[in-house]
Parts: C-alpha cells; structure tokens; sequence
C-alpha cells in the first residue's frame, strides 16, 4: 500500500516527489557546524517525502519556514502505518528541544494539509505519530539536574524544565477522528553522539 500512496503523492505533486523504500531511509543534516550529520532508520517498508515538499505552495506563505528535517510513513509491525517525523540537534538544552518541537509541529500541519488533498489518505490505517529529537547525550551536570526535574511536581517547574519532564512529550494534534487517527502526537528525545547513527525501526518503535 505504501507503495502505491507514493505513487499517488508523486502523480499529484510531481515537483515534490516522494520515495519508497523496503530497506531503510537516512536524513543528513548539512549544517557546518552540525555534530549529529547522518541518521538511517532500517525497516521494512518507508515513504520519505522531501524537506522542500512545501516551497512554493501560497498556502503556506504566512507560516515561518521551520520544517523538520524528515516526514516518514513507516509499516509498523501490526502492518498498519506510522507518521514519523525527526529533527536532529546538535546540542542538548531545553531551547533546542523546544525549537525541535516547533518544527516537528509546523511539518506536520503542512503535510497535513497535502495529505487532505490525496484520497489515498482517507483510507489509510494510520496507527501513530510521533516526533523524534535527535541531540547530544547529556552531561554529568545535565543528568543530575534532569533527574532533579523528574522528581519535581510539575507546577513548580519551569515551562522550558516541563518539555523534559520525562523521555515522552504529548502535544495535541489536528486528527480527525473520522479517519481512526490517534488525537496525540508522542515526542522522544533521542540521545546520541554518534555522527553517523543507526537504529532499527523495531527498536525505535519500541522505545517510542
């Protein structure tokens, strides 16, 4: 089916094609000073749709150019389908992370709004969404004070402490319920510092 709806997306936006795989996908960042440069997820089947999918559509010219660095649709392992979308940091702090999110939210609008126009899309079992931050591991001091937050109710915490109350955020999303989506998209916060980061989607699904 994955293949199928990629199909369809290219033959509707043809100077934004999308591309199927049935191995892996693997995002760059290419910014110079980026310390996390490469992430591949394997999987069984993949539609990645571009990071300048939304360029020169006027619907979206009154909303800021923050896209995430990917939007996936992944086969899950009950054979229905995830929204994925990554954003990778090269440093941990609660600005990055918050900016991670922006992105991840604002992407996800759009391509909602893409996806509305597709009649692929209304019959396709869309299980979860998730956003994924890649960033640097934490340091010791980073640790100890994360782990004090954790233990802090959250009504005395910071709006920037509350994004990093735990390794899952919620947000709401704009789902509609006539099309069996879930109403929350899940935020996880990926910590490495590898350059070149591999991870199976099985284990990344498991962890989300």
């Amino acid at each position: 089916m994955l293949n199928s709806f990629s199909t369809d997306w290219n033959g509707l936006f043809k100077t934004h094609p999308s591309l199927y795989s049935k191995d892996s996908v693997t995002i760059i960042e290419k910014g110079a000073t980026a310390k996390n440069k490469k992430m591949t997820v394997n999987c069984t089947e993949v539609v990645s749709f571009p990071s300048k999918q939304f360029d020169g559509y006027d619907m979206f010219s009154a909303l800021t150019n923050r896209n995430s660095d990917g939007a996936f649709l992944f086969l899950n392992e009950f054979r229905t389908y995830d929204l994925v979308f990554i954003e990778m940091k090269s440093r941990f702090s609660t600005q990055e992370v918050f900016e991670a999110k922006c992105q991840i939210v604002e992407t996800y609008a759009k391509l909602q709004s893409l996806f509305q126009m597709m009649k692929a899309y209304k019959s396709l079992p869309i299980q979860r969404i998730y956003g994924v931050i890649e960033t640097q591991e934490l340091d010791a001091d980073q640790m100890v004070w994360w782990s004090k937050q954790q233990m802090l109710p959250e009504k005395d915490m910071q709006f920037g402490e509350r994004l990093l109350k735990c390794s899952f955020i919620e947000a709401p999303t704009r789902c509609s319920n006539t099309l069996n989506m879930p109403d929350k998209m899940t935020f996880r916060i990926l910590l490495s510092n590898d350059a070149d980061y591999t991870i199976d989607y099985s284990d990344l699904c498991n962890s989300l």
